[in-house]
Parts: C-alpha cells; sequence; structure tokens
C-alpha cells in the first residue's frame, strides 16, 4: 500500500517523458509495479517482511528473508521478461 504515493506523486512528471520517449504507458506501468513491489520484498525498504516479522515475532528474520527470496527471483525474472517484452515492441514501431 505505500506503493502508491510515490507512483501518484510521479506520474505528473514521469508520465510525459515515459510517452515522448516512445514506450507504451501500459507496459511502463507495468514494470513499475513490478519494480515497486519488488522493493516491499527486499532491503531496504522490504515493508512487506518487516510486517511479517511483526505478525509473527518467534520468527527469525533470515527466516523471513530466506522464505521471500523464491518470490524475489520470480519478481526479477518477470521484470526482465517485461522489459525485454518492451523494448522488443519499440524495436517494431521504429522499423
Amino acid at each position: 500500500m505505500s506503493c502508491v504515493r510515490p507512483t501518484i506523486s510521479r506520474q505528473s512528471f514521469v508520465f510525459p517523458l515515459v510517452v515522448a520517449l516512445g514506450f507504451d504507458p501500459i507496459w511502463w506501468g507495468v514494470i513499475n509495479v513490478i519494480v515497486m513491489e519488488t522493493g516491499m520484498l527486499t532491503p531496504p525498504i522490504g515493508l512487506n517482511v518487516f510486517v511479517v516479522y511483526g505478525m509473527v515475532p518467534g520468527v527469525p528474520m533470515s527466516r523471513i528473508f530466506s522464505g521471500v527470496i523464491p518470490f524475489f527471483i520470480a519478481d526479477f525474472i518477470l521484470f526482465f521478461s517485461d522489459f525485454h517484452n518492451q523494448t522488443r515492441q519499440k524495436n517494431r514501431r521504429v522499423k
């Protein structure tokens, strides 16, 4: 939920740049959400991990972070597959 404020606050000056550079606004939004959610899982922010730690105080933080690793890897793969797809679509429009 804390991803909403930074996303909305930068829309007014980032969105025109994204469109001017020729990126598809929908794909930019998808990539933006993936990056924001990955930031919620990993340090230094990792708010989702701290929420879980607060809900289950008997579990060490290292165990919670080791449980987050598969989701981080999935987000990493998803980000680069979307980035590759966006780049491929942009190159098709240029030709």
